[in-house]
Parts: C-alpha cells; sequence; structure tokens
C-alpha cells in the first residue's frame, strides 16, 4: 500500500459523544475530532463500549473496539465517512442494520455538527 499517509491524531483531542442502537446492541460511541491543514474540524477516530449488559472483555466488547479501530484507521487514511456509511446495510425502514451503520451515521451527524459550528 505505497503511497498511502496515515494521518494520526495528535495524544489529546476533543470529543464528542452519544448513544448508539442497530442490529439489536446498543452502545456508546465517542468521535475524537481535528483540525485538517485548512482549519476544518474533522472526524479521525471513533470509541465504541457496548451497553445493556455487555461485560467488559467479552467476544462481544472486543468485536466492537476491533470495530472502531477499523473505522479510525480508514478515516485516518482519508476515507470518506460518507463513503463508510454507504457501503453498510440497512433495514427496509432505512435505519442502519447494525451497530456500525449506527456508528457511522452518528459520526456523519457530529461532522455535520462540527462543520457547522466552525
Amino acid at each position: 500500500m505505497s503511497g498511502v499517509t496515515r494521518e494520526i491524531p495528535p495524544p489529546r483531542r476533543p470529543l464528542l459523544t452519544g448513544r448508539i442502537a442497530g442490529g439489536g446492541m446498543a452502545a456508546h460511541a465517542s468521535a475524537g475530532w481535528v483540525l485538517d491543514a485548512e482549519g476544518r474540524a474533522v472526524v479521525r477516530e471513533v470509541f465504541l463500549r457496548p451497553s445493556g449488559g455487555a461485560k467488559t472483555g467479552s467476544a462481544i466488547d472486543a468485536l466492537v473496539d476491533d470495530l472502531a479501530v477499523i473505522v479510525s484507521v480508514a478515516l485516518q487514511h482519508g476515507v470518506p465517512l460518507a463513503a463508510l456509511a454507504r457501503s453498510l446495510g440497512r433495514e427496509p425502514a432505512g435505519r442502519p442494520a447494525s451497530i456500525a451503520g449506527a456508528a457511522l451515521e452518528l459520526l456523519a451527524e457530529f461532522q455535520a455538527d462540527l462543520e457547522a459550528e466552525i
């Protein structure tokens, strides 16, 4: 994968946090954001913690944590948030079919809020 550069966020950065649900699962999601070279606020990482009974160290906890890392690395390599969100499944009513889709939907909302504020 030559020519691809990862934009690693600084050690300390602001977070936005919300609650999500999708695919029968609930979680708390936090989005870390930074200012890009043009001074625009952009979401560059996500942290997910299952709620509703998932135990720390469980298979679900590990899966959700890995999902957050995959999304974060993709964002840090410049994959557009909208492209990630469009790639995931939806229920017939249009809601995200999984916790991954719900997380990306929340990140997109956070990104829109940041763009409106800054």
